[in-house]
Parts: C-alpha cells; sequence; structure tokens
C-alpha cells in the first residue's frame, strides 16, 4: 500500500491539496472545508486504503 499523500488527501471529499495541511497539527480541506487534525486524517486514509473502513462512514 502506498501511503504518499494521507495526510494531504481528504477523506470526506477525497480532493489532495499540500495546501490542506495548514499545520504539523491542523487539516483543513481546499475542496470542502472539512477540518480535522492531521495525523487522523493519515489515519483514516491508510484505514480507508487498506478496507478497514468504508469512505462513506468515515
Amino acid at each position: 500500500m502506498d501511503p504518499r499523500n494521507t495526510s494531504r488527501t481528504c477523506p470526506a471529499c477525497g480532493h489532495v491539496s499540500g495546501e490542506s495541511r495548514t499545520t504539523q497539527a491542523k487539516f483543513e480541506c481546499t475542496g470542502c472545508g472539512h477540518t480535522a487534525n492531521a495525523d487522523q486524517v493519515g489515519a483514516l486514509n491508510l484505514a480507508i486504503r487498506a478496507g478497514l473502513v468504508l469512505p462513506d462512514v468515515a
């Protein structure tokens, strides 16, 4: 599994942007405005890619 961009990808809409990672700890999607802890976003995206959770449940 490729971990690239997991902390730059919005789990809500799928938009990928380095600008969404506003600080080391904060994620704010430039596409849809979804906000979350950046580490949690990365972990959630890895779980989605591994098939452990469904994207629409996240």
